[in-house]
């Protein structure tokens, strides 16, 4: 991702969450080496970004992952979790950490699919619409 990229992101981020990003956040995250900032591209379009925080310890916090909606389904954000996990090991990061809402069917299987398990309920994580989060991790193993 670059800074060119911020405002397909910022649009892609809109249509995804009820309580999106502002562009700003993601042009922040582009000027810190400890973000991984990961967009995915169909044909010379974006079609997908992640973004990555690495913390102490060989940990990573997973802080945004989302598709467009008409690549939903396509295998698109199990791509760029897949390059997103290359990029923490060779950063020496052993464990990948989200939160996700306990009402996304969709991403819960794909996590669930990909190794993470449930480390903690999160009760009303999520003000808008109001819902409980789940705490999900996983081992990157090499």
């Amino acid at each position: 991702m670059t800074p060119r990229d911020v405002p397909v992101v910022a649009e892609i981020e809109s249509e995804s969450f009820p309580c999106p990003w502002p562009a700003e956040q993601f042009s922040e995250c582009l000027r810190f080496p400890m973000f991984v900032c990961l967009a995915a591209f169909l044909e010379g379009h974006i079609v997908g970004y992640t973004i990555g925080m690495c913390e102490e310890e060989g940990t990573m916090h997973i802080l945004d992952l989302a598709t467009a909606i008409e690549c939903r389904r396509r295998g698109c954000a199990r791509a760029l979790l897949h390059r997103l996990f290359d990029e923490a090991r060779s950063r020496g990061i052993r464990t990948a950490y989200l939160e996700v809402r306990t009402r996304n069917a969709p991403a819960r299987a794909l996590y669930a699919d990909e190794g993470f398990t449930q480390v903690e309920f999160l009760p009303n994580n999520y003000p808008t619409p109001p819902d409980d989060g789940l705490r999900l991790a996983v081992a990157l193993c090499p």
